[in-house]
This record gives C-alpha cells, structure tokens and sequence, in this order.
C-alpha cells in the first residue's frame, strides 16, 4: 500500500518532495536544501547573482511576475527558486 502512495505523489509531484528548498541555477542545476537558509547565505555563496521566484499572480491575473527575494528573507521548503546572475555592468574610463 506504501508503494502504491509513494508512485501517485511522485505522479503529483513531478519534481520531488515538499521537504525541501530547490533553487534552479542558470545552467540547469538543480540544488536542493534541507535545512533553513536566508536568500543572503545563498548571495554570499554566489556573488554577482541574484534569487528570484515566481509570484503566485499578478495584478491583471494573466501573467506570473518574477519577484527578486530580498536577502533577510527565509527560504520556504517546497519552493523552487532561481539563482539569475546579474547583468555585467561596463567598466567607465
């Protein structure tokens, strides 16, 4: 009966358990995190990028808004979030 539970959540949820925070990095990679962590701690291990997460709507209600995370805030298990890297800005002479 186990199994049986187990093979519909994983039909469910197609990207694994709600334990866990993911953040999707720009090529692809997928880092999952299990414990507690504020969107600064991962900054710091990336500089030059930045987190971003889909909101759940936008005001007109047909088009997700990308929200950047500010950095004092806490990661939520179960979300997935993007590690954007921040455009180079020109040197000036």
């Amino acid at each position: 009966m186990k199994n049986t539970i187990r093979c519909c959540i994983s039909c469910i949820l197609p990207c694994g358990a709600l334990d866990v925070i993911r953040i999707v990095h720009s090529n692809g990679r997928v880092e999952e995190i299990s414990g507690s962590i504020k969107a600064s701690d991962i900054m710091k291990a990336y500089p030059k990028h930045v987190l971003k997460k889909p909101s759940s709507s936008s005001d007109d209600g047909m088009v997700p808004k990308i929200v950047i995370v500010p950095p004092d805030a806490e990661l939520q298990r179960g979300k997935i979030y993007f590690l954007i890297p921040l455009p180079s800005t020109p040197d000036k002479t």
